[in-house]
């Protein structure tokens, strides 16, 4: 996505842009123009003066990790840090955030539609969705939503966040997740949720994250093993499944490897997983057990008997 976005002047010259662009990402128009929405909406953040109370985690976040021909999102999640999680609260930031015009002849607007829902996990009420309606040069229209939560511990702490816009390449400095909390809350979903897990999409950046970080191109996803572990600790304490990952057995493995195979040998998984491929281009080629060889390589690693690292409280 070099080509200057802003560059264009009409409709018809970007539609024309994000046609080629969807072809080479093996993905649709609709995705490109959510993608530049959601894109547009995070530089909003980033000059407005709650740049350092929302934290961005989740699909956004890997999909600027990654590359977009990797991994797509339909939505913004962040953290709250400073601000009351209240209705009245992340309206009022959400309505102001829209209202930033990032720069000068911006093509984009997006306004607040719908109700603002409630998040729960489970029975825990975390948070509140809004959906946003971006609209391009008055003509083309995304439906994008951002979710503003709270509850999760970051290990240590957030990090200022450096990233090239989808858009035009601009660096856009933003609060953020540390790959080491991203890696540790994936794990812990993957291993306390087990054979009932629907969420696919971890299996797949597990895999790409756990291969990403061996590459030249790709250092800002090299991974402190020492501090991921810790961070997994965190984790898993704060969402109550620490012995589901680290139990010892009469055999004297952790609980986690009973898991890994019950997860391994699952036909349902499996197929969970095929279903996640024949939605998603970028993983059509990536099998169930691929997946699987990267979580129990990155497990392997943080149990390592060499591994020193203090248990947080």
């Amino acid at each position: 996505m070099n080509d200057n976005f802003r560059s264009f002047t009409n409709n018809q010259q970007m539609i024309a842009h994000m046609r080629k662009l969807a072809k080479e990402s093996k993905t649709t128009t609709e995705v490109i123009l959510e993608e530049y929405t959601l894109d547009d909406f995070v530089q909003r953040i980033a000059k407005s003066k709650y740049r350092n109370n929302l934290i961005l985690k989740g699909g956004f976040l890997l999909s600027s990790l990654m590359g977009i021909n990797n991994r797509t999102t339909e939505d913004i999640d962040t953290d709250i840090k400073g601000k009351d999680l209240s209705l009245p609260e992340v309206t009022k930031m959400v309505d102001e955030i829209c209202e930033i015009i990032p720069v000068k002849n911006d093509p984009i607007t997006i306004e607040r539609v719908g109700k603002i829902e409630k998040l729960h996990e489970g029975a825990r009420y975390v948070g509140y969705r809004v959906h946003l309606l971006g609209t391009l040069y008055d003509k083309s229209r995304a439906n994008i939503k951002i979710d503003v939560s709270t509850g999760d511990v970051i290990t240590p702490k957030e990090i200022k966040y450096t990233y090239k816009s989808l858009i035009d390449g601009t660096p856009i400095e933003i609060a953020a997740y540390n790959n080491e909390t991203i890696i540790a809350q994936k794990l812990e979903t993957v291993f306390s949720r087990s054979i009932a897990n629907t969420r696919m999409k971890d299996f797949y950046d597990l895999y790409m994250l756990n291969n990403l970080r061996k590459l030249t191109g790709y250092q800002q996803l090299k991974l402190d093993l020492p501090l991921t572990k810790q961070a997994l600790i965190n984790t898993a304490m704060s969402r109550k499944s620490y012995d589901e990952i680290f139990e010892k057995l009469d055999d004297n493995q952790f609980l986690w490897q009973f898991t890994f195979s019950e997860i391994e040998s699952n036909a349902a998984m499996k197929k969970k997983w095929e279903n996640y491929t024949h939605e998603k281009a970028y993983a059509e080629n990536i099998e169930f057990q691929d997946t699987l060889i990267a979580i129990k390589e990155l497990m392997t690693e943080l149990f390592s008997e060499n591994l020193t690292v203090k248990r947080y409280k």
